[in-house]
């Protein structure tokens, strides 16, 4: 037997473990990913920070393709994890929510939310984000327009709150292109989890949250979840794991720390662009555009630059696009 010892776990790791039974799904040298059902979220297993999320558990030291095959099954007795040779012991472990230090690769333990985004000066928000765009652009030209056409039409449904231009360019977009999780995907999760995590920030905005006298933005997000659960059955389950904690404002430590970043105009906001282009062999890219034009929309709600928000269609009239 190999023993480690577990040195975190995420919220959703630490609550559906003990209570479902998991196999291996799929095993790289740095994460190994875990399958309840297929119409579930998978967990993790990873061996570093930048990876760590709500759905997962960080084992230092350990190479999981060395070790680990798909189809194993994984079995949690007593906070000790079994699979194959390996066992790992998760006795000390309690969840605690992290912020990831891009600097030295780690997580610092900060016992309470992230970021309070409703805090944000402005002014700073858009010269920093300004600033990772144009650095952005340097590092890979033509990089503002992946996805042309379809990032408009997301922008523009994003913007407005309606619910059928959004389906419309997802429709384009989830499953689609290049990648173990296709480029597709990882442009809509960047977008997705820069919005949602900057929801609320349009402080001093007499209305801020409300779109009209129909709605607010909490429905929307609602209605925007229930859309994105629905195209995700299109792609691979390591995209729609991505899709289903983006939508929710959430994803692995490095890609919450990009998108906090830059809200939080972070002195580490470059380095911490770079940690997220290091993501697969193109994701990272993708990854880093897509959350260029989240936060943009955000930024472009609160400096009055946006468009009207129209009164939302729900998941139900869009049924036709999907």
């Amino acid at each position: 037997m190999l023993t480690f010892e577990g040195k975190a776990w995420g919220r959703d790791f630490a609550a559906r473990m003990g209570c479902e039974q998991f196999k291996v799904h799929s095993v790289f040298r740095s994460v190994c990913n875990l399958q309840a059902t297929s119409a579930r979220p998978l967990l993790a297993l990873v061996n570093n920070a930048a990876t760590m999320g709500p759905n997962a558990l960080w084992v230092e030291h350990i190479d999981f393709a060395e070790y680990l095959e798909p189809g194993w099954i994984v079995l949690f007795n007593g906070k000790i994890l079994r699979v194959g040779r390996v066992v790992i012991d998760c006795r000390k472990l309690n969840y605690r929510v992290f912020n990831y230090r891009v600097h030295e690769d780690s997580l610092s333990d900060i016992g309470a939310s992230p970021l309070a985004l409703s805090k944000w000066q402005p002014r700073q928000v858009e010269l920093c984000w300004q600033r990772v765009h144009s650095w952005a652009e340097l590092q890979f030209p033509g990089l503002a327009t992946q996805h042309g056409e379809q990032a408009q039409h997301l922008q523009l449904g994003l913007l407005t709150q309606r619910l059928d231009l959004v389906a419309a360019s997802l429709n384009a977009l989830v499953g689609v292109g290049p990648g173990l999780t296709p480029s597709g995907d990882d442009f809509v999760a960047g977008v997705l989890l820069a919005y949602v995590r900057g929801e609320g920030s349009s402080e001093g905005n007499a209305n801020a949250g409300c779109v009209n006298d129909d709605g607010c933005d909490a429905a929307f997000e609602t209605d925007l979840a229930a859309l994105v659960n629905k195209l995700s059955a299109r792609t691979n389950a390591i995209s729609q794991t991505m899709l289903w904690y983006a939508v929710r404002g959430e994803g692995t430590s490095r890609l919450v720390a990009m998108v906090d970043a830059i809200y939080g105009n972070s002195p580490d906001v470059f380095a911490t662009a770079l940690s997220v282009l290091q993501v697969g062999a193109s994701s990272g890219r993708y990854l880093l555009a897509g959350i260029i034009l989240g936060c943009e929309i955000r930024i472009r709600e609160h400096d009055g630059n946006g468009i009207k928000p129209a009164k939302p269609k729900n998941l139900g009239e869009v049924q036709y696009l999907l």
